[in-house]
């Protein structure tokens, strides 16, 4: 057996067991750090690390060898032969190591002028989570279900155990890179040929399976609904205070259902403070957006006139609409103005917006856009002059921009738990699956939410 002695007289100790053979000419490269084989084909590794980054800095140097890790244990100096592992540690996060699954893993790159040791020869590693990923902007061909090491949430996060989620038009935008002047507007979503982000997804309901250093609100095992990063997949992390508890009663998918297209709604209803008994038009109230948009309206007292096709106005009347207008037969733009008008689809000019208004009223614009149509430029050009006109004409324009906090997503919740809105579902794809449900929103006019239901076996 090799040993190597540490080199640095400062700091925590820690105790990293990884899932493989390190043995000691990996000691310099993990900062002098101890290495010794245990059973079942683990090695322990054991030493000071002088702060948090540095230790972020020897994960991260792991996960480039591609040995699974298992946990990171807060160790005394002087080594314990019977250590307490009642708690374990993976970086920052807090688990029961007695009931959560091992956190961490990475696929195998060889380092130069070496040949590291193989974890795993063949087979899938369980610290594994599937997700849906892309590398280049296109169809929904482009996406595909592969393996991923399990992400690990840092200081403010939470790792959650995803168990439903749901697509939005945001997420044909990103996987499409349209419209494309939005790849120089954001760079931070939108590289030059696929997404910064190469999984998709943002909506998650699931189960707390760690947490990150500094966060005290949530704990293993809440169930919790809210806004991540990459959630089509088994495992996600998202932000603290982007998340909400799952109200009694209410299921995983339900919950999955919520997050973006609620938040939404509730912004655009909220945006210019209508008073009880204003009269509201909703220019698209059938998608996941409209269909929650009805309901916040109803809930605020306001006259709600919902804009659909003939197939979804039973459902626009079910959620409430006071009346309702079938495009397809009668014309939206006549005799009657609103206080309010909501547009989510930006099928219509400026100018016939405004002949919607009464003369105080108010335009809220939000999303909009169809796949394969204004690819460059697409619903932005609509918001971008309703913003420029405002400026001269003194236009009420309001473009909200969903965030989903803490705040708004436990009052979404309170009404869903209030029976005052009800998530609306069109239809339920698996995982594997994912890519028919981003098709399906794209190209059939979705009614309400799709929703991507997510297993653990």
């Amino acid at each position: 057996m090799h040993r190597s002695t540490p080199s640095q007289p400062n700091g925590s100790w820690y105790e990293i067991r990884v899932q493989g053979r390190l043995d000691s000419r990996w000691a310099a490269w993990l900062d002098g750090m101890t290495l010794d084989p245990e059973g079942d084909g683990i090695t322990l590794i054991r030493g000071p690390v002088i702060d948090q980054p540095a230790l972020h800095g020897l994960l991260a140097r792991l996960r480039d060898l591609g040995v699974p890790l298992i946990s990171v244990t807060p160790a005394d100096p002087v080594p314990d032969p019977s250590p307490s592992r009642s708690h374990t540690t993976t970086g920052d996060i807090m688990t029961q190591a007695t009931t959560q699954a091992p956190i961490g893993a990475a696929g195998m790159t060889d380092q130069p002028n070496a040949s590291p040791p193989r974890a795993h020869e063949a087979g899938q590693d369980p610290r594994d989570t599937l997700a849906v990923t892309q590398t280049v902007y296109g169809s929904p061909e482009a996406l595909a279900l592969s393996r991923r090491p399990r992400p690990i949430p840092e200081a403010g996060e939470v790792l959650i155990e995803v168990h439903a989620t749901s697509a939005n038009a945001r997420d044909w935008h990103i996987m499409r890179g349209e419209p494309r002047v939005a790849r120089l507007l954001d760079p931070t979503t939108f590289g030059r040929r696929g997404p910064r982000i190469p999984i998709r997804g943002t909506d998650l309901a699931g189960i707390v399976e760690a947490v990150g250093h500094g966060v005290e609100r949530w704990k293993v095992g809440d169930r919790v609904f809210g806004e991540g990063t990459g959630t089509f997949a088994q495992h996600a992390v998202a932000r603290a205070d982007r998340l909400a508890a799952i109200p009694s009663g209410t299921n995983f998918e339900d919950a999955g259902a919520a997050p973006l297209a609620a938040t939404t709604a509730s912004l655009c209803v909220d945006a210019a403070d209508p008073a009880q008994g204003s009269s509201i038009l909703i220019n698209g109230a059938s998608g996941g957006v409209g269909t929650f948009a009805i309901q916040f309206a109803k809930a605020k007292g306001l006259h709600v006139t919902a804009v659909v096709s003939t197939r979804n106005l039973a459902q626009a009347e079910r959620l409430g609409a006071d009346r309702v207008i079938d495009y397809t037969t009668d014309a939206v733009i006549g005799e009657d103005t609103y206080d309010v008008v909501i547009d989510l689809v930006g099928n219509l000019r400026l100018r016939q917006l405004r002949r919607l208004l009464r003369p105080e009223g108010a335009l809220v614009l939000s999303g909009g856009g169809v796949s394969g149509k204004g690819r460059f430029v697409g619903p932005l050009k609509l918001l971008i002059w309703a913003q420029l006109h405002s400026r001269f004409s003194g236009l009420r324009v309001y473009l909200p921009q969903a965030e989903p906090e803490t705040d708004g997503l436990e009052h979404i919740a309170a009404l869903m738990a209030a029976g005052k809105v009800t998530p609306v579902i069109d239809r339920r794809f698996d995982l594997e699956h994912a890519a028919d449900a981003i098709e399906y929103l794209e190209n059939e006019h979705a009614r309400a939410k799709v929703v991507i239901t997510v297993t653990h076996i």
